[in-house]
């Protein structure tokens, strides 16, 4: 994914909780709470959308990153997958 640009993420048998959520996070980060940013999937089953790589009115730097599926406002993941972020 280029730098700056939003990070279009696609999902599908989710749960479909109310407050399900996909995170974004430093590869490897092990503490569930130190996501960079987020986005609700709206209690979709599937469906799609975008993470800004800015969070907090900081913007990120070249280097690999995981999508993570979060269950409703939990720290439970149920799914991953890595993201490289470029120039």
């Amino acid at each position: 994914v280029p730098l700056g640009a939003p990070i279009r993420v696609r999902w599908r048998n989710a749960p479909g909780a109310l407050r399900d959520w996909i995170g974004l996070y430093r590869a490897g980060e092990t503490d569930v709470s130190q996501y960079l940013a987020f986005v609700y999937t709206e209690a979709a089953f599937s469906g799609e959308a975008s993470v800004l790589q800015e969070p907090r009115g900081k913007a990120l730097e070249p280097g690999a990153y995981e999508l993570r599926l979060l269950h409703d406002e939990s720290y439970v993941v149920l799914a991953s997958t890595r993201v490289e972020l470029v120039r």
